[in-house]
């Protein structure tokens, strides 16, 4: 993904550690994208033959947060 990002010129950050906020204070814990594109797209790429509700929940948790 990453030569293609390159190669059409695509802003990224590979493995980009997201950070949660609770009440404007950020925690210590935080999540890694696989990327984050033009800032802002969150790229979560997964090699599997089905989703489960621990993958939903993942891409759930990165929803909530402001990158």
């Amino acid at each position: 993904m990453m030569i293609e990002f390159e190669k059409r010129g695509i802003p990224y950050k590979h493995e980009e550690p997201l950070y949660i906020k609770y009440k404007e204070v950020q925690l210590k814990k935080s999540y890694v994208a696989d990327f984050v594109c033009y800032g802002k797209i969150i790229i979560e790429v997964k090699a599997l033959s089905q989703l489960n509700s621990d993958h939903e929940n993942v891409v759930l948790n990165y929803l909530k947060l402001q990158v």
